[in-house]
Parts: structure tokens; C-alpha cells; sequence
């Protein structure tokens, strides 16, 4: 049997009738006299409740709600040499096999687990306490919010680069050689902080030694795009004294990279111009035909042209497929505007395969 313990009106009159009921109700309950009762004080001591005289003079801080970081982080890239006139001095002296440094395109090319070594120096170095954040970005604009980050082939636990490091580097493209760094992600960008130490006797900058572990051509990682490293001078609350940055290519072949992006700019001495009104002359071995007709190079021509035709080799086939790329992707670093027209062609060279 169920009961739900509710009563009939007719129980509810016996227990108390009509006219004892409005007398309650008539009733008013003094509240100032309650409050000063022994018995409401009793419960008070019980509970351990205090009450505290509040003046008119007493004000309640206003709540603070804490600025949430954005989603998007977009690294700001203009050189900003700061009140302490901060600067980067790059050592292309001594540049040779391992990495070349280009004086009119102010770039380096580099290949992966090389040294590059680069001097800082600014105003008021004796003072130490201060830091330098290291970051890879991508040179054009549209990719700019895009973080920089390792392909997953150099990524892989079985990559020797990563063996004996610490986890949190593993997907930094970018590493500092000196012992005490901390490396830092903010909404997937990567950054490295160094230590600047104060300059040694007899010396007017400050040495640091960097690495690479991913390349350019990684097509799963920085896919061809350039990119640059940005330095920023920062004190220990993280407050930004100046901003220098150096464009890098990581490459297989730095002298021949080198080569070619400097061939494509007018006033360099490896630059390479054909005349509209005339054509070079090749030879051609006995026996040999060519399959590709001899044009004029126009990079503002913006015609396209579609070509059919045998290469002899796997990596051969490659190393087309990659010069054609470059040759586009060059197009477009120097000339934004074409990005948007260049695009379907470049990303079907990227998806062909010999």
C-alpha cells in the first residue's frame, strides 16, 4: 500500500479550526525584537556567524575577469630596433659549405642540424636580465597566422634529431643551443627563450648558435613557403625592447638554392636575363632531340601553358615536378597578387607523381 501522507480537509479542520487559523494569520511578527533574542543569538554562536559594521565610506572592489587569450595569434614581424637600439649581426665571413648567407637578398640558406651562428647586440648590454624569443613565421602575409611546426616525418619517435630531448622540443623547427632555454607554444606557434648573458671581456655582442630540424620542401610541414626567423628582445617580465628578423631557407643544397633565388633578382651578379628579341643558343648532341620548344622567359607572363613529356629517371621526374614548383612559388613571393592565380597549379604539382 502506498501512502503519500496527505491529509483530507476534513482531518486538516479537526486539527485546527477556521477561526484560530485567521488569528495566525492576524498575527505580526516583530522582526527587530527577533533579531535581538537570546534565542537567535544561541543559533548564531552555533553556527559561527560574525557580522561586520560596513560604513559609508566602505567601497567593494569591482570583480576583474581575466582576458582570455584570442585564438588566433598573429606575430608581428616589422624590425623595430627599440630605445635600445637592438640589433642582429649576421657572421657571413664565415659562411662556407654548411650555410650560405646572401648579402642582396639578406637570407640565409641552411641545411637541417647545421650550425647557424649569429650575434646581438644593443645599448645598454652591461646591464644583463635580459631574454631573446626566438621564432619561425612565414614570410608572406596570408600564411602569417599559420604556426610553423615540424613535418610528422621529423617528428617521429625514430628520428634521430629526436632522441635524449625533451618532449615539449620535439615540435620546434627551430632549436637554441644553449643549455638553459625554455620553449614555449602560444596557440600552436613555437617560440625558444634564451638567456642573454652580458658580453665577454674584449667583446661588444652577445654570441647565439641555432639549428634546424625540418626543411622547406617538407610538404606535410612548411609545404615550400618561405619563412624567417623574428627575434624579439625581452626583459624578464616579458616586456619587447626591439625586434629584428632574417629571412631562412633550410635546404639540402644551400650554394645552389642560393644560386637560383638570386638569379631572379635584378642587380645580383648570379641574375639571368633573356632579351625579348633574342634567343639563346643551345647545342644539342648528335642523336639528341628536344622535346621542349625554346621560349623567352617573361615571369610576368601569366598565360598557361600545358606541356607533355618523357623524363628518364624517378628522381629526375622529381626534380621537374620541384623546379616548376619553385619556379611559381618564386612568382608569388615577390608578387603577392598572383598568389590566388598560381595556387591550382602549384597544388597540382604537389599532388602529381612520377
Amino acid at each position: 500500500m502506498t501512502h503519500n501522507n496527505i491529509l483530507s480537509d476534513s482531518q486538516e479542520s479537526a486539527l485546527i479550526d477556521d477561526a484560530t487559523y485567521q488569528e495566525v494569520l492576524d498575527q505580526s511578527i516583530d522582526i527587530e525584537k527577533l533579531l535581538g533574542s537570546d534565542l537567535l543569538q544561541e543559533q548564531e554562536e552555533k553556527c559561527n556567524i560574525h557580522y561586520e559594521q560596513i560604513g559609508p565610506d566602505v567601497s567593494y572592489p569591482i570583480l576583474q575577469v581575466a582576458p582570455q587569450t584570442p585564438q588566433t595569434y598573429i606575430p608581428v614581424k616589422d624590425s623595430f630596433a627599440g630605445p635600445w637600439n637592438f640589433k642582429l649581426l649576421t657572421n657571413n665571413q664565415n659562411s662556407g659549405k654548411q650555410w650560405e648567407y646572401s648579402v642582396p637578398l639578406n637570407k640565409v640558406f641552411i641545411n637541417m642540424m647545421l650550425t647557424l651562428p649569429l650575434k646581438f647586440k644593443w645599448d645598454i648590454m652591461e646591464q644583463g636580465g635580459m631574454w631573446l624569443r626566438t621564432m619561425m613565421v612565414f614570410s608572406l602575409d596570408q600564411y602569417q597566422s599559420h604556426p610553423v611546426q615540424r613535418c610528422p616525418n621529423h617528428m617521429s619517435a625514430t628520428d634521430q634529431s629526436n632522441k635524449n630531448v625533451s618532449p615539449e622540443m620535439v615540435k620546434h623547427v627551430v632549436r637554441c643551443l644553449q643549455s638553459d632555454c625554455n620553449y614555449e607554444e602560444t596557440n600552436g606557434h613555437f617560440s625558444v627563450v634564451a638567456p642573454l648573458a652580458r658580453p665577454q671581456a674584449g667583446a661588444d655582442y652577445v654570441p647565439v648558435n641555432f639549428q634546424f630540424f625540418c626543411k622547406n620542401s617538407c610538404s606535410s610541414g612548411m609545404n615550400r613557403r618561405p619563412t624567417e626567423l623574428l627575434f624579439i628582445l625581452e626583459d624578464s617580465h616579458g616586456g619587447v625592447h626591439g625586434r629584428q628578423t632574417l629571412p631562412v631557407r633550410i635546404c639540402s643544397c644551400p650554394r645552389r638554392d642560393k644560386i637560383k633565388e638570386e638569379a631572379e633578382v635584378p642587380g645580383t651578379r648570379n641574375y639571368v636575363a633573356v632579351s625579348g628579341g633574342k634567343k639563346r643558343k643551345i647545342s644539342i648532341p648528335q642523336g639528341k632531340k628536344l622535346a621542349i620548344p625554346l621560349t623567352t622567359v617573361n615571369s610576368s607572363n601569366t598565360d598557361v601553358y600545358s606541356l607533355s613529356f618523357n623524363v628518364v629517371g624517378k628522381e629526375n621526374s622529381k626534380l621537374v615536378l620541384k623546379y616548376a614548383y619553385d619556379i611559381m612559388a618564386g612568382d608569388v613571393s615577390r608578387n603577392e597578387s598572383l598568389h590566388d592565380s598560381y595556387k591550382p597549379y602549384m597544388d597540382a604539382l604537389l599532388q602529381k607523381k612520377p
